[in-house]
């Protein structure tokens, strides 16, 4: 068990059992979210998210076994899972818009993608905001482009816990069982969300559709850490790796810092020493995934939105609607 970070924890959440104290860092979480809501802590959130980012890793970093060698052509490969990345949020935006009669290009909806990953870094929920908007510019209602964001949004952790459950089977049965059911309620809610916004008939085919794009998008998150983590010097499973994961997932959900900075990579600590592994190894592992891929997402962003110029969209009906411009009437 890494000395500087786990003792971190423990002191701020206290209890001394291991499972224990991932929940009671998701609670702590959970209530400092009301507080940075509050008008103009935002820009607060943001600085102390940086620090907190900076501080863990360095700690983690610290606590990590001497002697190990980074492997670069690993921390290539894991660089290179990022496009993949990129390429299922644009799918899952494409789903979003099937769910409403919109048809969206795939280049249209790479440009969307990319915009809202970079958007995501900024003190607000950025790619809530970019999915919702341009959904809107399609012609969809505010609450249709926001229940159709919300569907994919909840598929996704959805998929995500499932998978950690069944990964989870090794380490803790009655865990495991317990998250496979709550993902899978979860996932029945969104095709509840999906089966009121889409047509009767084309229900089904969108919610395999989601589960398919949903599955590949964990998955691959899942071995861009494994790839990281191994680049480091260290051989966890994917098993391990998809458990720690999750941190990024639920970072997302309760939304305290911008693009969850800091907090995933608290939580990753928290959460690896579950799955045998030290916590700094979590941390460590899931700080430099996050700075892999920040690197690589800032270039694909450059050549993206460069060579991507602004689309139509189709909307219900086949009128066409510049993604630029907000019609009339669209609430």
């Amino acid at each position: 068990m890494s000395g500087g970070i786990w003792n971190l924890l423990s002191a701020v959440v206290r209890p001394d059992d291991r499972s224990a104290v991932v929940h009671a860092v998701i609670g702590r979480l959970t209530r400092l979210r009301t507080w940075v809501a509050a008008p103009g802590r935002r820009e607060v959130a943001l600085a102390v998210a940086v620090v907190l980012f900076v501080v863990s890793t360095v700690l983690a970093w610290r606590d990590l076994p001497e002697g190990r060698e980074i492997d670069w052509s690993l921390v290539a490969l894991a660089a290179a899972l990022v496009p993949p990345g990129v390429v299922t949020n644009a799918e899952e935006f494409r789903v979003s818009a099937r769910i409403l009669e919109q048809t969206v290009t795939r280049r249209a909806s790479l440009r969307v993608a990319v915009i809202a990953s970079a958007f995501n870094i900024l003190p607000v929920p950025g790619s809530v905001i970019v999915r919702t908007g341009a959904l809107a510019r399609g012609g969809a209602t505010t609450r249709q482009a926001v229940g159709s964001t919300a569907a994919v949004g909840i598929a996704y952790v959805a998929v995500a816990v499932v998978l950690v459950g069944v990964v989870q089977v090794p380490y803790s049965a009655s865990s495991a069982t317990g998250l496979v059911v709550a993902g899978s309620a979860m996932f029945a809610a969104a095709g509840l969300v999906v089966h009121r916004l889409a047509p009767r008939e084309s229900t089904v085919g969108l919610v395999r559709a989601l589960l398919t794009v949903e599955a590949v998008s964990v998955t691959v998150k899942a071995l861009r850490l494994l790839v990281t983590l191994r680049a480091l010097g260290f051989d966890p499973t994917f098993a391990q790796a998809a458990s720690i994961s999750i941190a990024s997932v639920a970072a997302s959900a309760i939304g305290v810092f911008p693009g969850g900075l800091g907090i995933r990579e608290l939580l990753a600590a928290a959460i690896a020493p579950t799955v045998d592994l030290p916590a700094a190894v979590g941390l460590a592992g899931t700080a430099v995934d996050r700075l892999v891929g920040v690197a690589v997402l800032s270039v694909l962003a450059v050549v993206v939105l460069t060579l991507v110029k602004e689309q139509r969209l189709v909307a219900p009906g086949g009128s066409t609607l510049d993604d630029a411009h907000q019609p009339e009437g669209t609430g």
